[in-house]
């Protein structure tokens, strides 16, 4: 219709129509091109709010999963050091139970440390998504905390002694199972000692004996150092994480 009118302007040579006529099709095209513009814009601010809503779930899930870390570390430096003066003291003064417990929370930690979650960050540069994100400060934040996080669980697990390992070896396991409960929870384990008062009493001095003739006390102090590394290297990543979560907080 528009070219038509075009056309017989041209052959008319009525040049005020022909240069509406120019101007509504540039219009139309320049006003359809906007629409585009707008409706993707939408759609990245959309998927940008997504992904830094994900982000924001995946930092909160850290730093409970961290905090749950801090708070068992001191436990497992009791337990280490509890094992160790049992290994020492030919007739050590700790009930069966209780030693099971430490053998059981002196191991924790010692083996695939659980960290942050990069399933999202990493789904942004896969994806080549990063650039939705239109605060470079923040761009340049969050490739900050994930390279950072992912060289602090590097060094951690570098530091790993097999402490846990060589425990569990010793320990026997199979014979230890019934006592060696992975929930926590002290009193289940005493309980199960306790039904098992004869058997408990002969396996823990069947572990005493093989850590002693294993010499321990090196693996040990290792173990003792890695934990207080890990403490020291989890309460970074816990200061890392609010910070980075406050800043998508703002």
């Amino acid at each position: 219709m528009i070219l038509r009118r075009l056309a017989e302007g041209v052959r008319k040579q009525d040049w005020f129509t022909v240069v509406v006529e120019v101007l509504i099709v540039v219009v139309g095209i320049f006003l359809g091109l906007q629409v585009d513009d707008w409706n993707e814009e939408r759609k990245d601010k959309a998927l940008e709010g997504e992904y830094l809503g994900r982000i924001a779930g995946d930092l909160r899930t850290d730093l409970t999963t961290l905090s749950n870390i801090a708070a068992y570390v001191p436990k497992k430096q009791n337990a280490i050091a509890l094992l160790a003066r049992a290994v020492d003291t030919a007739k050590p003064d700790i009930s069966p139970e209780d030693l099971f417990a430490a053998i059981d929370e002196s191991t924790a930690y010692g083996w695939q440390i659980p960290w942050v979650r990069l399933s999202t960050f990493e789904d942004l540069l896969s994806t080549g998504r990063l650039a939705l994100l239109r605060d470079a400060e923040l761009r340049t934040d969050l490739q900050d905390y994930y390279f950072s996080a992912s060289h602090r669980l590097e060094r951690i697990m570098t530091r790993t002694t097999g402490y846990a390992d060589k425990i569990y070896v010793l320990a026997d396991a199979d014979q230890l199972s019934p006592f060696l409960i992975h929930s926590g929870d002290l009193e289940a384990r005493r309980s199960a000692a306790r039904r098992n008062v004869a058997v408990s009493a002969a396996r823990a001095m069947e572990f005493l004996e093989a850590a002693r003739d294993a010499n321990l006390k090196e693996l040990i102090n290792a173990e003792l150092n890695y934990a207080t590394f890990l403490s020291r290297m989890v309460a970074d990543q816990i200061e890392e994480t609010e910070n980075l979560l406050a800043i998508l907080s703002e």
